[in-house]
């Protein structure tokens, strides 16, 4: 491990603890954003093509397609929302913190 931490809900590595109340859930570990580099409007032809089209809601693809922020790249943004048990297990660690943080201030 590079940086000496197993992600939640691996079984060889999860270090014990309370880790093995999520054994059997799979792993949390989500790629919900990816940005990459449009194939077709970065090559000299697509980028010429790109840079003409006029209409800025075909154009941009309601945010989906954006330039990088030096204005060089044309990019694909694509996202999803997290998976239910990450947003279940987001809860539960805010009402653990929220507990924790009333018993401390008694």
């Amino acid at each position: 491990w590079v940086r000496e931490r197993s992600i939640v809900g691996d079984k060889e590595y999860d270090g014990g603890g309370d880790a093995w109340q999520l054994r059997g859930s799979g792993l949390f570990l989500c790629s919900s954003k990816v940005i990459l580099e449009h194939p077709y409007f970065n090559s000299p032809e697509g980028r010429e093509e790109w840079d003409a089209i006029e209409d800025e809601s075909v154009k941009y693809h309601g945010g989906m397609i954006r330039l990088s922020p030096d204005g060089k790249v044309v990019q694909i943004h694509a996202s999803i929302n997290l998976p239910e048990k990450f947003s279940s297990l987001q809860r539960r660690e805010q009402q653990r913190a929220e507990t924790f943080a009333e018993d401390t201030i008694e």
